[in-house]
């Protein structure tokens, strides 16, 4: 067995903290002037741990204003301001994480298609304009230089020009198709790089007649829906199966009482899914109440980020490699009919969430490649999760008749977080409907 110890980088954040979306931390009216943000630094390192510790604080709070100084402080010679220096930047690097991007539309008059494709090179974010997979009406948009969330300027692009958007997600095919529908009246939230609508409201009354007992009752019920995307560069890799209900108040001021369902458990996220989808249920509310004046919902979420790559050249059986707080084995590497090749890899880590532990079978990729770095295939992959242990058994195709394996990649994240995403909905309209 050989052993390999790769150069480790600076581990950021594996720490599982739960955060409230949209409550960041508090940042000043006014924004702090250069010389301000150099004494904050300066004072990381102060001998009064109480000045160094609301250092770190006012700080924190800055936000982006923050990021470059703390950067040069990060790589300063003294040892508390560059490790005061790293852990804001750790928070930094998780606000990242599910931020939204913000985009500007053209200061003037441009068709759909036009907008869809400067908002795509902004975000980052594919959209699926091709025929067969789209179906959109290209009339000319309003822009007026309007800059905001990617979400929202989505949104208002689609109701000028009565399209919709539609996920689509497949192996071939990955991003937002557009269809000619006018966009509905769904009530909608957005949060940081999410976006989510209530698609249905239901309810239903049932009636039951026990003739044994001469007897019959009326069941009713009430269930709404909810909808989340979000944005490519969202990793999210699990969720619990009900997001909790917050608030839900009906206009006599009163509240709609929700019906627990069991423990939130978590369920693991594949990389081939955008949208997330929730039944929610409550005791039935009078029907002569006709709306929700606001619905909060908070959804326990799960990201990874900052990628690192673990490149293994020639790689054998029996080989152990080390990179932060990474272990890889190869298990084995057996070849098979076609020139297919069957990997069974060994993965583990030392820094891994209580739950959901079994995040390590989806939080990593693995590419196999030949000599002139072209990728073999992945006809199928499977894992079980022993003893804190990921295993993983891939089948890779090769490119050609002539490939043989040359390198492995891993790549894992070197960032995980656990938030509770919120989200507001107001004036929700409900079904008033009754027994005949």
């Amino acid at each position: 067995m050989v052993r390999h110890c790769m150069r480790p980088r600076p581990l950021i954040f594996m720490g599982m903290v739960l955060w409230i979306a949209g409550t960041p931390p508090a940042v000043s009216q006014e924004p702090p002037s250069e010389d301000r943000i150099a004494r904050l630094v300066r004072e990381l390192g102060d001998d009064v741990y109480r000045i160094r510790q609301e250092a770190s604080r006012s700080l924190g709070s800055l936000g982006e204003l923050s990021r470059r100084p703390l950067e040069r402080a990060a790589g300063s010679e003294d040892a508390e301001v560059a490790l005061r220096a790293e852990r804001l930047l750790r928070q930094l690097a998780i606000e990242d994480l599910w931020a939204g991007n913000t985009v500007t539309l053209p200061d003037h008059p441009v068709s759909f298609v036009s907008a869809i494709e400067s908002i795509s090179r902004q975000s980052g974010n594919g959209f699926l304009l091709q025929d067969g997979l789209s179906t959109y009406r290209n009339i000319p948009i309003e822009c007026d230089g309007k800059s905001g969330a990617f979400w929202p300027i989505l949104d208002e692009i689609c109701r000028q020009s009565g399209n919709s958007i539609r996920p689509h997600f497949n192996a071939k095919h990955q991003g937002l198709s557009i269809l000619h529908h006018r966009l509905g009246e769904n009530p909608v939230a957005y949060a940081g790089a999410m976006r989510a609508e209530l698609t249905t409201a239901h309810r239903s009354f049932v009636e039951h007649i026990d003739y044994r007992e001469q007897a019959s009752d009326v069941e009713h019920t009430f269930q709404i829906q909810v909808d989340t995307l979000w944005e490519n560069h969202l990793r999210l890799i699990a969720y619990q199966n009900q997001p909790e209900v917050v608030e839900a108040v009906l206009p006599s001021g009163s509240s709609l009482r929700p019906i627990e369902s069991s423990p939130g458990n978590w369920n693991l996220l594949h990389s081939n899914l955008r949208q997330l989808t929730a039944t929610l249920c409550f005791e039935p509310p009078p029907v002569a109440e006709d709306r929700l004046t606001k619905l909060v919902l908070r959804w326990p979420m799960l990201a990874v980020g900052d990628m690192a790559e673990l490149v293994l050249s020639h790689p054998k059986p029996g080989d152990v490699y080390y990179q932060d707080d990474l272990s890889l084995t190869i298990e084995s590497m057996q070849s098979e009919s076609g020139g297919a090749y069957r990997v069974i890899l060994r993965i583990a880590r030392d820094l891994v969430p209580p739950e959901p532990a079994d995040i390590l079978l989806v939080e990593n990729s693995v590419e196999l490649l030949d000599h002139n770095g072209h990728p073999f295939s992945t006809e199928s992959s499977r894992g079980s999760f022993v003893a804190e242990t990921a295993r993983k058994t891939i089948l890779f195709r090769p490119p050609n008749q002539e490939a043989k394996p040359a390198m492995l990649r891993l790549v894992y994240p070197r960032i995980r977080d656990i938030r509770a995403v919120e989200f507001e909905f107001r004036d929700i309209p409900l079904p008033t409907g009754g027994p005949q």
